[in-house]
């Protein structure tokens, strides 16, 4: 125990009759740089004590809070250290997303298939899914077709896909807060303090996965705004609602709480509502958490809203940071994972690292969960190419899977685009993805192709 001789026991004493009253989290960005600063009040305004992961102490801008360690503690986020003082800033790299599919340097044949693809997915628009899950992963995909046949100058075809997308987002404004009995419309919850899309799927009512679902309702407003003012003059008041649900920054607003799922000491968000677990919260989908914040980001780009804009962009790269640090490129030399043999996290609880998923036990589902949805802002993913490689050849049934088999191809894009390519050809339409297309799949192949000539 850390308080197993008489001067550590001392130093707790020095600070336990001075309870902390409030603490505040600010941020700012700067020269490439998200800097967080935690402030801690105590009762007599003093200093007192406070532990700090890895992820805070490696880039912490004054470690003299720390030179007189009175304890260390293994956790399931790494060794945190144990430091005195009333405030702690650390700053990490500002990680800016793409605001749309890197289409430049297309060659006339490689322009030409893509208007193929365009104009094949244009023919299968589908809205099938009632729930806000399923489909908003739909709009999600309609979204990315609409901003990929404007890129390309196919107004037809764009015109097309966003009459469907502006339709179907009306509805559920139509619908909303008209009664809970009807399908397709939102209804707002007075005791817990937010929004909830009927009908329910996953817990929804109970609050779990607001910013997964959300996150693509957000994004396809967002990318349907780009193109269409009356869109964005009629809704706006409507998407501000899912995003207040999600990531509202104004302490003052005493209809929703404080950015509801994400956790400013642990770097990413949770999922579950209530977290009435023995192992705490938890969350599964790391990715699906980055695609909501980095839709907050494009609604504030189409509002003027700066500060929702960064904002978003102060959540994006904590979140990836993370879905990078905890999920994906854990360091597998760290004694926290002896005996864990596995190469990456799927689901990190409270109390403990998981390798399973909520909906299956196969090897392909537990990376793609954390690969899905592929959009312009994910391009975190390749943050270390030989870590993909690695992930993705960890075991064989990722070679030919039987689930995610476009979001594989898309990640294994990030170290061998040649295969990937070739792979995608070889793509079934059952093999996609109600949240993808070929359409996005080609984009994606492209962007890729131009990250990577950038690297070099």
């Amino acid at each position: 125990s850390v308080l197993s001789d008489p001067e550590s026991v001392n130093v707790f004493r020095a600070y336990a009759f001075d309870p902390i009253v409030s603490t505040e989290v600010s941020f700012d960005i700067h020269d490439g740089y998200v800097d967080t600063l935690f402030s801690i009040e105590t009762d007599n305004d003093g200093q007192t004590l406070f532990a700090l992961l890895p992820q805070h102490f490696s880039s912490l801008s004054d470690v003299s809070a720390c030179d007189s360690l009175v304890g260390v503690y293994q956790t399931l986020y790494g060794q945190q250290r144990l430091c005195v003082g009333s405030s702690f800033l650390f700053s990490q790299k500002f990680q800016k997303p793409l605001d749309r599919f890197d289409l430049s340097g297309l060659s006339d044949a490689r322009r030409r298939q893509l208007e193929v693809f365009v104009k094949e997915d244009v023919q299968n628009l589908s809205l099938n899914a009632q729930d806000t899950y399923f489909l908003g992963k739909e709009l999600f995909a309609l979204a990315n077709l609409l901003d990929i046949a404007r890129q390309l100058d196919l107004f037809d075809e764009a015109d097309l896909i966003r009459g469907r997308l502006k339709s179907e987002l009306e509805l559920w404004r139509d619908n909303t807060f008209s009664s809970k009995d009807i399908a397709k419309s939102f209804y707002y919850d007075s005791m817990i303090g937010g929004v909830v899309g009927t009908p329910f799927s996953f817990g929804s009512e109970l609050f779990n996965d607001h910013n997964f679902h959300y996150g693509y309702f957000i994004y396809a407003a967002s990318i349907l705004s780009r193109y269409d003012e009356g869109y964005l003059r009629d809704n706006r008041n409507f998407i501000n609602l899912l995003v207040r649900d999600i990531a509202n920054f104004d302490r003052n607003n005493t209809d929703f709480p404080y950015v509801r799922g994400f956790d400013f000491y642990a770097g990413h968000s949770w999922a579950a509502g209530q977290g009435l677990f023995r192992d705490g919260n938890n969350q599964e989908s790391s990715s699906e958490a980055v695609t909501a914040w980095y839709a907050v980001g494009l609604w504030g780009n189409v509002v003027d809203d700066q500060r929702l804009v960064d904002f978003s962009n102060y959540l994006y790269t904590r979140e990836s940071l993370s879905a990078l640090d905890y999920w994906l490129n854990i360091d597998q030399q760290d004694p926290r994972f002896e005996g864990y043999s596995h190469p990456l996290v799927s689901l990190v609880w409270g109390g403990k690292l998981d390798w399973a998923t909520w909906f299956s036990p196969r090897p392909e589902a537990k990376l793609g969960i954390q690969i899905l949805p592929i959009s312009p802002a994910s391009l975190y993913l390749g943050d270390d190419l030989g870590r993909v490689r690695e992930n993705f050849a960890s075991d064989m049934s990722l070679q030919n899977p039987t689930l995610f088999k476009d979001y594989l191809v898309m990640y294994q894009a990030l170290y061998d685009i040649d295969s990937a390519r070739l792979k995608a050809q070889l793509l079934l339409p059952e093999d996609i993805d109600g949240a993808n297309s070929r359409s996005a799949i080609e984009a994606w192949l492209i962007t890729v192709e131009n990250f990577l000539s950038r690297q070099k």
